[in-house]
């Protein structure tokens, strides 16, 4: 494939993809990403009063501390340690709960925590600018637009307050090489479903006979769009994952507009799986649903459905305790006991065998 301009936007993967630039056998070129890990961890919302979120400044090893109120929960984090391993598969270890829950009860005595209180972790890597010198919590949040060679540009570091600047950055560096005599617009242009405002008491008016939290939890993840989502049918408000409010006509939508090839993709544009439940009690509704709307096969919704619940697994499997392992056995019951899931061979499978 022959191009006249390569942007390597690729975060933490940007030295791979160069080196896959290299000459055969030429040696590896000089690191441009730190890969940095970073872990968070939720918990009900009861662990703070009020909704302003706080910030530890500095903790007793330097670092900082946050907990904000979202979506119903606290997110608590977050930690910051160089990273050796897979980049595909970061993941939380005991070491990361136990500094964030001494953190934590340090900074919020009265608050008490426990394993038995966390829902959920999850964790991922900063693609930070490398420096041979410092610690990783010491390297600077900078980004950088970098030319590789002529009409190649690596993006390294940034994070995601500053995604639009990075992308105005190489979209002018790219259209200036292409002599296209044009600027990025990004800073001009809405998110989708924030090209105008939509009030919420009107909103919540206009759908009267439909649950005031479906409209609004619809009208937070989709904005405008909610009158293309939702309307007075029972089937079409009909609640798929009660954690998040996700609604049957939500799902349909994110299957036919919204570029969805499976239920993770699914989880990212409605979070449906991502309340205290994890998916246990709602990831196989949504999987028949991708079958009603003529989105996948029987074979490849059963397929989805196990990745899906092995995605989610990487998040709770390092707060199984209490409440949350009750949870997970339940859902064990449900997919293997009820539905045999685990016994399910699917097409690949069968031609190996």
């Amino acid at each position: 494939m022959l191009v006249r301009c390569v942007v390597n936007a690729t975060g933490v993967w940007v030295d791979a993809l160069r080196q896959q630039d290299r000459d055969e056998g030429a040696p590896a070129a000089q690191a441009m990403v730190a890969p940095s890990q970073g872990v968070h961890m939720v918990v009900d919302r009861s662990f703070l009063a009020g909704d302003t979120a706080l910030m530890v400044p500095k903790t007793a090893d330097g670092r900082v501390l946050f907990a904000v109120p979202w979506l119903g929960k606290v997110i608590l984090g977050t930690t910051d340690t160089d990273y050796k391993g897979a980049l595909g598969e970061p993941t939380c270890d005991e070491a990361d709960i136990r500094y964030i829950l001494e953190v934590t009860s340090a900074a919020f005595p009265e608050a008490q925590l426990t394993d038995a209180d966390l829902i959920s972790t999850w964790a991922g890597l900063r693609p930070l600018v490398a420096d041979r010198n410092g610690n990783p919590s010491d390297i600077s949040r900078r980004h950088e637009v970098k030319m590789h060679e002529p009409g190649w540009w690596d993006v390294t570091g940034g994070k995601l307050t500053t995604y639009r600047l990075m992308a105005e950055m190489a979209a002018d560096l790219a259209c200036a090489k292409l002599k296209a005599g044009k600027k990025c617009r990004t800073h001009r242009t809405p998110l989708p479903g924030s090209e105008r405002r939509v009030d919420q008491a009107r909103s919540v008016k206009f759908f009267t006979g439909i649950p005031n939290s479906v409209v609004g939890s619809t009208l937070y993840r989709h904005g405008h769009r909610i009158r293309n989502i939702l309307h007075r049918e029972k089937r079409n408000y009909g609640l798929i994952c009660e954690c998040e409010m996700v609604t049957e006509g939500e799902i349909e939508y994110a299957l036919k507009k919204l570029n969805v090839r499976d239920i993770v993709d699914l989880r990212r544009r409605t979070r449906i799986g991502m309340g205290p439940c994890q998916g246990q009690l709602c990831a196989y509704r949504a999987a028949g649903l991708f079958v009603k709307y003529d989105s996948a096969t029987s074979d490849e919704s059963n397929k989805m459905l196990v990745d899906f619940l092995e995605e989610r697994w990487k998040g709770i499997k390092p707060v199984l305790w209490g409440d949350a392992l009750r949870e997970v056995e339940f859902g064990y019951w449900i997919y293997q006991g009820l539905f045999g899931l685990g016994d399910v061979r699917f097409e690949e499978e069968a031609e190996k065998r």
